[in-house]
């Protein structure tokens, strides 16, 4: 993915950012990457982008720690939610969210 955005940017950039999440298999432990526009990939404990980032970063700087559970990192989100409901400018029906582990991603409820 970093080298298609870096030969794109001397064709027609494209104006993408991207939160990349996975699991590595030889440390055990979920990860979660940050990439730019420009292809520059930076690994992050938490992240969000977009508009919505403005309201959701000050939430996850509140709350995220990095030991948390699911259960508590699902009241998190929650948090997230009720945040963006109460001061972004769209009105988004439904969340969903997707956990990664060692078994595969599964989707979960956060309503």
């Amino acid at each position: 993915m970093r080298n298609e955005l870096a030969m794109a940017l001397r064709r027609g950039p494209y104006q993408v950012n991207s939160l990349v999440g996975g699991f590595e298999h030889k440390t055990g432990e979920a990860k979660l990457y940050w990439m730019d526009y420009l292809g520059t990939l930076q690994q992050v404990s938490k992240g969000a982008h977009g508009y919505a980032a403005y309201f959701v970063n000050s939430v996850l700087d509140n709350d995220f720690r990095a030991d948390m559970s699911l259960e508590e990192g699902i009241v998190a989100m929650k948090k997230c939610i009720k945040e963006l409901r109460v001061r972004f400018i769209i009105k988004q029906p439904q969340f969903v969210a997707k956990v990664v582990t060692k078994d595969g991603i599964k989707i979960v409820d956060i309503e």
